[in-house]
């Protein structure tokens, strides 16, 4: 994995939670409204959960990353 490599996947990891957590506060901060069809709370969520899902799990990237830097420490 080049360096560049190392880049996308950290930013992957880094977007996917922040998008999740972002679409998660805002049904929070909209409460009940936030999953109807009125507003596109439930849209962003559902597509963060979908985000994670087709790039893989950000736990998956993590770990990945995680066991790709211990072995260049070994």
């Amino acid at each position: 994995m080049g360096a560049s490599s190392w880049l996308e996947a950290t930013a992957r990891v880094a977007a996917t939670e922040a998008y999740y957590q972002a679409a998660k506060e805002n049904i929070q901060i909209h409460g009940g409204m936030g999953f109807t069809w009125e507003f596109d709370c439930h849209l962003h969520y559902r597509r963060a959960k979908l985000t994670a899902l087709m790039l893989g799990s950000a736990r998956r990237w993590k770990d990945l990353l995680v066991a790709r830097l211990e072995a260049g420490a070994a």
